[in-house]
């Protein structure tokens, strides 16, 4: 009769043992770090690595608290430990740094009366839609209204009236709205001279 039954066991169970413990030591969670660029703080830090930033702040300050300016500033260039993220918490942040290769449709309309330079008129929302201007300038007379002298050159103010109408119109437009200009200069559309002859 073996009187030793406790040494065969002991021999079975070292390997298992040993193996054991090797794999529990594999097993442990290993830190996330990352690298801090110029500009980041801890919140865009933790955001851009997917952990919720409000609930692991100062999971954050703790962990990396000897490598922190004034216990709550990164450093650009230096190594930070991340906190591990909760499953649940866990923020998608990928379509902010996605970029688009997609071709946006540009809407435009052609409005001669501008003029030539300032005719095409970029549609830029819709939030006018349905509206309808009239806009007259000036007071609807052969009457100039007030002129002046300014650098040599005479001014009168129905053709700083006619290009501010003009441009308050395109503006009008490029939100949807319809608008009409009631007195009209064919020879002259929104000009970009310092002085309107």
């Amino acid at each position: 009769m073996n009187s030793f039954p406790f040494f065969r066991i002991c021999k079975c169970c070292i390997p298992l043992l040993v193996m054991g413990m090797s794999m529990s030591c594999f097993a442990q969670d290993s830190l996330q770090t990352v690298i801090a660029q110029k500009g980041d703080g801890i919140l865009s830090l933790l955001r851009k690595q997917g952990v919720d930033p409000y609930a692991s702040y100062d999971d954050f300050i703790a962990m990396n608290v000897d490598n922190l300016r004034d216990g709550v500033h990164l450093y650009a260039g230096r190594e930070y430990r991340i906190p591990p993220a909760e499953l649940d918490t866990v923020t998608v942040v990928d379509t902010i740094q996605r970029k688009t290769s997609e071709i946006k449709n540009i809407k435009t309309r052609e409005i001669p009366i501008l003029g030539k330079e300032h005719s095409t008129v970029l549609i830029k929302s819709d939030r006018l839609a349905g509206t309808i201007y009239y806009l007259i300038s000036g007071h609807g007379g052969p009457d100039p209204g007030a002129m002046a002298k300014f650098g040599g050159n005479t001014i009168a103010e129905d053709e700083y009236a006619y290009d501010i109408t003009l441009r308050l119109a395109r503006e009008l437009i490029s939100h949807g709205a319809m608008v009409y200009v009631i007195i009209r200069d064919e020879n002259d559309g929104i000009r970009d001279d310092r002085i309107l002859k």
